[in-house]
């Protein structure tokens, strides 16, 4: 579970003892002698603090969330990328899951407004009881301001992007979540808008990365050119998946690769048998732990049920990956792979004949294309359907506008031929 605790340091009943069991994230500052701490209990890092958890008592608050609230802001490794909590003089506010949770601390009283994808949450500097945040929608970007003390259920539009230009109309995900051989199914699924309701149309199984991140339903233009050339699109939230609580994501310790993939498989056994979508033919997609997740479903997709996977910043070495990933990535990476780390990815592969197009930037700091390259030849003497583009200059992710769109028409050239030639 994730808490917050609140702590006084006036009180001379605390005492200090150091520990390094737990992580103790995002420290703020409140009142005169007093701060607030997320305490994460993921063991992703090793910041030591206080341990006031089996203190908390009288003045001193905390707050242990519901497991349908999921977790407050993403995996800790990403720590300072979100800002997921922030005080003012009377009041804590964090997001959890489409929720912004606010507590006014003198009272220890909740309420909550049901607005999704928060995060970069502010105090105002000068104005008591104000804070600002930024959310995201289908077609938005938005900067709100909060007078917490005035009207804490009415946020106030300050700015907002609109991202969508001309009469492009996007298509908005359904979010659905089944159960098939004893494995849930979740996730957003993107449907191709069609005249013919009987027309089948080919599925894109989409992972996305972390791999202990969230999925949600925000505008993407990569997924939108994919359902415009007639790809559905299943963003899957797959075991490890930030939003269904501390279980279902520390699940996966000791088991990347394994229970991820299987729920990859499941997903296209749920979709082939309920009614959602018409569709005869998967594909997968991913980078980074996604495009790793993608490997893997290939590796155990003995029933040749995917056609094809692209993939961007792919490895399939976990001792190599360990060895030379960034130093802020290690301890999460050995937490993942647990103590058997799987080595059999590029045989199964083969074995299989799977159809894999690798994309990788040559100056990714995280994720060498050592590997993406090594299984792409392989692929090749093998007499199996691969292609290798190294982009230059470009990073873990790409940022450049050309060569995201190169790799999205590469991407739809290549699953378009593996199809037909099926």
């Amino acid at each position: 579970m994730t808490h917050i605790y609140g702590y006084n340091l006036s009180d001379s009943q605390k005492k200090e003892e150091n520990i390094g069991k737990f992580a103790k994230l995002y420290p703020t500052p409140y009142g005169d002698d007093g701060y607030f701490f997320i305490d994460d209990s993921t063991k992703f890092t090793t910041i030591n603090s206080k341990n006031v958890k089996s203190e908390v008592s009288g003045s001193n608050f905390k707050y242990k969330n519901d497991e349908n609230d999921g977790d407050i802001g993403d995996p800790c490794w990403i720590v300072g990328n979100q800002r997921p909590i922030v005080t003012t003089q009377n009041y804590l506010v964090f997001t959890v899951n489409d929720k912004l949770r606010i507590l006014h601390v003198p009272t220890e009283t909740y309420s909550s407004i049901n607005i999704e994808n928060v995060d970069l949450l502010t105090a105002d500097t000068f104005e008591r009881d104000v804070i600002y945040f930024k959310a995201a929608d289908s077609g938005n970007i938005n900067l709100y301001k909060l007078n917490l003390a005035k009207d804490p259920k009415s946020p106030e539009l300050l700015y907002g992007i609109d991202l969508i230009q001309n009469a492009f109309e996007p298509v908005l995900p359904k979010h659905i979540n089944e159960t098939i051989d004893g494995i849930q199914v979740a996730g957003y699924l993107y449907k191709v808008a069609s005249s013919n309701s009987t027309e089948n149309h080919p599925t894109i199984i989409w992972c996305h990365g972390g791999p202990t991140m969230r999925t949600n339903n925000t505008l993407d233009f990569r997924k939108q050119a994919y359902i415009s050339a007639g790809f559905n699109i299943f963003d899957l939230e797959y075991t490890g998946t930030w939003g269904y609580g501390r279980e279902y994501r520390t699940k996966l310790y000791g088991h990347w690769g394994d229970y991820d993939a299987k729920d990859v498989l499941a997903a296209i056994k749920m979709l082939k048998c309920t009614s959602y979508i018409k569709t005869d033919k998967f594909f997968v997609m991913g980078s980074s732990a996604g495009a790793y997740l993608a490997l893997c479903s290939l590796a155990d997709d003995e029933k040749n049920l995917i056609c094809a996977a692209s993939v961007s910043a792919s490895f399939y070495n976990p001792t190599d990956l360990v060895e030379k990933s960034c130093r802020y990535e290690k301890a999460y990476t050995e937490k993942l792979w647990g103590y058997k780390p799987r080595n059999d990815i590029v045989e199964k592969i083969i074995k299989n004949k799977a159809s894999i197009c690798f994309f990788h930037g040559s100056e990714d700091p995280v994720v060498s294309c050592d590997d993406a390259r090594q299984l792409s030849e392989a692929m090749k003497e093998a007499g199996l359907k691969t292609t290798f583009k190294l982009f230059d200059k470009e990073g873990h992710n790409f940022k450049d506008v050309d060569n995201i769109s190169t790799m999205v028409d590469d991407t739809l050239e290549f699953f378009k031929e593996a199809a037909a030639g099926e």
